[in-house]
């Protein structure tokens, strides 16, 4: 039927708009977080130098190594929750707004099933994108700074791990590995964030949806982005709790920002066609 086919063309066309402003929303909201850690760090605290920490060739015994470590994850303790609570807030701020104008509620029940953007006629209101961004905000900027003191406890009970092969020089597997279990407890807090961000939104049991593909898209960009890093920024260490290099901090949050908003805002697929409507039925 044309009518039919023009119907499903706009339905198309809708989910494929809102899913790139998923996609669009996840990139700006990276790009913040990005642009954050580098604002926050003018309230980061910084703990004075041991006494001898240095000897005179300005190398490290076992003992001033233990000293400096201890100050240094003192001050993590304080400074990465504070900016990776900034990055969560910006991620979840513009993603939740994008949840809230998904339109795809709970109380849709003739509507097609979705996982991301819905692929029925766009039923947001006011109070939809206003909760669901409220919900993003707060959820995000909470839950990525318990992700980021998470990550420096993590990281500080890896201490000890090798990453070194049997030349001396860095594993490239190990070092990822490490990567991976040091940066992941910030990014899947975050993407627990947008799960709550759905429910506010009142996309329902949407949300546990949402939180589990946006788990996976971090998962993703935790396996990726070591090698694009090391591609892209060789001057710039990878391999911390929060990269270094403000080029790479900025990739690193738009990357996985960009991703969970390309993964959790794809379109489903539409729900089986109904029945036929009778007078369409028994012309033999």
């Amino acid at each position: 039927m044309p009518t039919g086919h023009a119907a499903a063309a706009v339905t198309a066309k809708s989910a494929v708009g809102r899913w790139l402003a998923f996609v669009g929303l996840g990139l700006l909201g990276g790009v913040v977080g990005g642009i954050l850690i580098e604002l926050s760090q003018d309230f980061f605290e910084f703990d004075a130098p041991p006494d001898g920490a240095a000897d005179t060739q300005g190398i490290l015994n076992a003992e001033q190594k233990a000293l400096v470590s201890a100050a240094q994850s003192r001050t993590d303790r304080k400074n990465v929750p504070l900016a990776m609570g900034f990055v969560g807030l910006a991620v979840g701020t513009a993603l939740g707004l994008a949840q809230g104008l998904a339109g795809d509620r709970a109380d849709d029940r003739n509507r097609p099933g979705v996982v991301g953007a819905s692929m029925g006629p766009a039923r947001c209101s006011l109070r939809d994108a206003t909760a669901g961004l409220a919900a993003g905000a707060v959820c995000g900027a909470g839950l990525g700074a318990l992700g980021g003191l998470v990550a420096v406890l993590v990281r500080d009970q890896l201490g000890g791990w090798n990453t070194l092969d049997q030349t001396g020089q860095p594993d490239p597997l190990l070092v990822q590995l490490h990567t991976m279990a040091i940066q992941l407890p910030s990014w899947i807090s975050i993407a627990v964030a947008m799960g709550l961000a759905a429910v506010a939104a009142r996309r329902g049991a949407v949300g546990v949806r949402i939180a589990g593909l946006a788990i996976l898209a971090v998962l993703f960009a935790s396996v990726v982005y070591p090698t694009l890093a090391s591609l892209l920024f060789q001057m710039d260490d990878p391999d911390g709790v929060i990269p270094g290099g403000s080029l790479n901090r900025l990739f690193w949050a738009t990357l996985n920002a960009g991703l969970i908003g390309l993964i959790i805002g794809r379109p489903g697929k539409p729900a089986a066609s109904g029945p036929a409507p009778s007078g369409s039925q028994g012309s033999a």
